[in-house]
C-alpha cells in the first residue's frame, strides 16, 4: 500500500502561514535601492581614480592617443618622411636548382 498524503506541505489558505510575510514590495524596493547606491558609489570611485590618472598623466598610452590625436599628415609631410628613409636594396631571389641538374636529388629551392 502506497501512502499518498501530503499533509506536511503548506498550502494557500493554510492557517500555519497566517501573519508571516516576506516584506513584499518594501523589501524589493529597499534591495534595489541598495544595489543602485552600491553601483553608483563604485562608478564614482572609478571616475575619481581615472580623473586623478589624467591629471598626473599616467593614463595608458591608447587613452592618451584617443584623447589627443595627432593632426592628419599632409602630402608634403608624407613626402618628407618617405625621402628621409634610407633606400631599400632590392632583394635577390632564392637560387633554385634545376631538376635536370642531378636526377638523383630531389628538387628544392636550397642551393
Amino acid at each position: 500500500m502506497v501512502h499518498t498524503s501530503f499533509s506536511g506541505i503548506p498550502r494557500a489558505g493554510n492557517s500555519n502561514m497566517a501573519g508571516h510575510s516576506s516584506g513584499g514590495a518594501k523589501g524589493i524596493i529597499l534591495g534595489m535601492s541598495g544595489v543602485i547606491v552600491g553601483l553608483g558609489a563604485f562608478y564614482a570611485h572609478l571616475h575619481r581614480k581615472h580623473e586623478k590618472k589624467t591629471r598626473l598623466g599616467t593614463n595608458p598610452y591608447y587613452e592618451q592617443r584617443i584623447a589627443y590625436p595627432d593632426p592628419p599628415l599632409s602630402v608634403a609631410r608624407l613626402e618628407s618622411i618617405v625621402e628621409s628613409q634610407p633606400p631599400v636594396a632590392p632583394q635577390k631571389p632564392t637560387p633554385q636548382r634545376s631538376s635536370a641538374d642531378d636526377p638523383n636529388r630531389a628538387y628544392t629551392k636550397r642551393p
